[in-house]
């Protein structure tokens, strides 16, 4: 009699045991949810900081490969000058389409060229045919300043190259990327 006593106050503990379980599970679950958004957030900023430190780096190789310019102060930007509605009158970069290219630039329609080909960032794919790595970042801001001018000849020695953009996360927050080029 105390075997089958003992089975009537079981009833429902395996139950309780399974929902216990369950909720347990839910939980890990929700974590390893959370965790995986945090890693797709992460891996998100990490390649907008990859384009900028690359458009950065790029925009700096046209400043030492255009000496005369750079020494000229033409890579300063914001520039009034450039109209990302109109393209530059001299193509100055060979992409493979003729009927675009100008044989041979000067050091400022160069100078003018990258300006324009780095602030607009080319975002209309369809009529330039080519991307920027400005055009993967939200809200992009490039800015070069000379910082210091030969008192001698007028030639400005270097440039602090900036890109700034909106993080893409919860707090929209700003992100920046700085370079100084030495002009020669």
């Amino acid at each position: 009699m105390s075997l089958n006593a003992a089975i009537p106050l079981q009833r429902g503990i395996a139950m309780i045991e399974v929902l216990i379980t369950a909720v347990i599970l839910a939980i890990g679950l929700l974590g390893m949810g959370a965790l995986q958004l945090t890693a797709i957030q992460a891996t998100n900023d990490s390649s907008q900081q990859s384009q900028a430190v690359w458009a950065v780096q790029d925009f700096a190789g046209r400043i030492l490969s255009n000496l005369e310019g750079a020494q000229a102060s033409q890579y300063i930007v914001p520039d009034a000058t450039i109209s990302c509605a109109t393209p530059p009158a001299n193509w100055c970069e060979d992409d493979g389409d003729a009927s675009t290219a100008t044989p041979s630039c000067n050091s400022a329609q160069l100078a003018t060229f990258d300006k324009w080909n780095m602030v607009c960032s080319q975002a209309d794919t369809t009529t330039y045919n080519k991307t920027n790595p400005i055009d993967f970042l939200v809200d992009p801001t490039l800015t070069s300043a000379c910082n210091a001018v030969d008192g001698t000849t007028g030639n400005c020695l270097n440039y602090t190259v900036t890109l700034s953009w909106t993080a893409q996360d919860e707090n929209s927050q700003v992100n920046a990327f700085s370079t100084t080029v030495e002009v020669p």
